[in-house]
């Protein structure tokens, strides 16, 4: 799974892995080849992961508040699911990913794990697109999606810098088979470095200053949010930078570059790209990373103040 990076130890390259087997034979070896030929021991999976799949389709919700209106079914291969209280909630506990028909991961959380079947759970009072996600939200996810439960058996390979950009051939098995036995399951898999991807800027603003106008923004970080201690929250990159796409449709007219949340668009620049001073802009923001590039983006028509 190309996941945000889940903790601060973790690798942010290297992506995660969750198995189940049944029956569980006590453990799984993860074999890596980079020639599909010659396999090494990359490392072993001890836990089985909470794996299942959505039973209805998932409309996209709200952000940064509780979700109160969607619910949805899954059905789990083993294990079991359960309810927190609200603390648990916001402290973290009882965080899921839901593979989207995209291929791409939303992270979320919820409240109320109530068993309506065999084996299958109603999940409701949900916190949506967590940890920079919200873009993997769709209007919906349909039924049928791949469902992981984020604990502690979700683990990530065993990777150097540089090598989870490699295309690598996986095969998982129980350690008491040959690696070629046909019990191994393979996969052909490169990570994305989702873990480096700066989430998307919070409220954007344009507000005009004499002529020009003058973009704003909130940085978000990608480790120790959640922190209230101090008045700002860490950077979590080497250096603050941003662009600022002005687009017309789905057309770039200007790109503009700034390393502190805000810039001016000047009343020069706003002319020559539309002739005429703008009551509203179509504005994307991204943070840039020195080790992945432009990270999500909020795009949004902003009314000019």
């Amino acid at each position: 799974m190309d996941l945000p990076q889940l903790i601060a130890t973790d690798n942010p390259e290297a992506g995660y892995i969750a198995a189940y087997a049944e029956p569980w034979p006590g453990g799984l070896n993860l074999m890596t080849s980079s020639n599909a030929t010659s396999f090494e021991l990359n490392r072993r999976i001890d836990v089985p992961a909470v794996l299942g799949e959505t039973l209805d389709d998932l409309a996209s919700g709200p952000l940064y508040r509780l979700d109160r209106g969607n619910r949805f079914q899954v059905r789990i291969y083993s294990g079991a699911l359960s309810s927190v209280d609200e603390l648990g909630l916001f402290a973290g506990a009882n965080i899921a990913a839901i593979l989207n028909q995209d291929g791409q991961w939303e992270l979320l959380q919820f409240q109320n794990a109530d068993l309506v079947g065999v084996d299958t759970y109603e999940l409701s009072m949900l916190l949506r697109g967590q940890q920079g996600t919200e873009q993997a939200m769709r209007d919906p996810v349909p039924a049928g999606q791949r469902f992981v439960l984020i604990d502690n058996a979700v683990v990530q390979p065993d990777l150097l810098s540089g090598q989870a950009a490699l295309s690598l051939t996986y095969r998982i098995g129980p350690p008491a088979k040959d690696v070629g036995d046909p019990a191994y399951l393979e996969v052909v898999k490169s990570f994305a470095g989702r873990g480096q991807k700066p989430f998307s800027p919070a409220h954007v603003k344009a507000q005009r200053t004499g002529s020009d106008i003058q973009l704003s923004w909130i940085r978000r970080t990608r480790l120790g949010g959640d922190d209230w201690q101090p008045v700002e929250v860490p950077l979590s990159e080497e250096l603050e930078a941003y662009e600022i796409d002005i687009l017309s449709g789905e057309t770039v007219v200007r790109t503009l570059y700034s390393q502190q949340p805000q810039t001016t668009y000047t009343s020069t620049e706003e002319i020559a790209d539309w002739a005429t001073p703008q009551a509203q802009l179509d504005i994307a923001v991204y943070q840039i990373s020195t080790a992945f590039g432009r990270g999500s983006a909020n795009r949004r028509v902003v009314t000019v103040q």
